[in-house]
């Protein structure tokens, strides 16, 4: 197969954790390794009171692509992330130990973002067949 592109990068908010395990995380990720495309975020990029995730990522097909995350600022509840080919990744600063007492609130947010994602993972996917290089 002949290549006709550069690097392909698709960094959004898919609602879908992929540091949990859920049946959309897996289609989700195997919708883009067949597209040759791996997902580089590693770090946490939403942190609340009772919640850690990784749902802003990124995919892509470059090898040497480290993403950098900024701490969120006062006006989102996200981080922000930026990356360059080659760089160092930034240190997060927190550790990686997720709160004990979520009181309920961290299952009703995770369903409802993983019935929110079932319909944009479904257009996303067809919008990707469209373009797959024959």
């Amino acid at each position: 197969m002949q290549r006709h592109h550069q690097n392909t990068y698709v960094m959004v908010d898919f609602h879908i954790d992929v540091k949990a395990y859920s049946g959309y995380r897996k289609r989700l990720v195997n919708i883009m390794n067949s597209f040759g495309l791996t997902q580089e975020i590693k770090e946490f990029t939403r942190i609340t009171e009772s919640l850690r995730t990784i749902v802003d990522i990124l995919f892509t097909d470059e090898p040497s692509i480290e993403a950098v995350i900024h701490r969120a600022p006062k006006w989102s509840d996200h981080d922000l992330i930026n990356f360059e080919s080659g760089g160092a990744s930034q240190d997060n600063n927190r550790d990686d130990e997720v709160p004990t007492q979520f009181g309920g609130s961290a299952e009703r947010i995770e369903k409802a973002e993983e019935q929110s994602s079932a319909c944009k993972l479904s257009h996303f996917y067809r919008t990707l067949s469209m373009k797959k290089p024959q």
